[in-house]
């Protein structure tokens, strides 16, 4: 199965993870035994050139506790990702300085094919372990 969230951390696959075409899809990572103060993020898109379902509306929100989320970075209609295996890295806009224990990309918008999928192949968050 190709799509898999565990892909997401081997940038040598070409595998990717899909969620539902569904508004507001996402998904959640853990710092099992961690926080982190998240400063930026990196984010390969899929095979299939421009208008290939690529990522173009999203927010990066930050958790304690995965019930109240605070958006830490937003991007709206942005074209950095519109391309086979575009990797871009994005910074964190937030200056709260908080600390978190769950991150979560969730699509906002429609994606480069008008739909709303989640589909990417490589997620990569960066900033101080704590």
């Amino acid at each position: 199965e190709k799509s898999n969230p565990f892909v997401l951390f081997d940038y040598e696959s070409e595998g990717y993870f899909c969620t539902k075409n569904e508004p507001n899809s996402w998904i959640c990572f853990e710092f099992k035994n961690h926080k982190i103060i998240p400063t930026n993020y990196t984010i390969r898109s899929t095979s299939g050139g421009k208008g290939s379902y690529h990522l173009m509306s999203w927010v990066i929100e930050g958790s304690l506790d995965k019930n109240n989320w605070e958006i830490l970075s937003e991007e709206r209609n942005n074209p950095a990702l519109d391309d086979s295996f575009a990797v871009y890295t994005f910074q964190i806009q937030s200056k709260s300085q908080h600390q978190i224990k769950f991150i979560r990309i969730r699509s906002t918008g429609l994606d480069s094919s008008s739909s709303n999928y989640l589909y990417i192949s490589a997620f990569e968050i960066n900033g101080k372990l704590i």
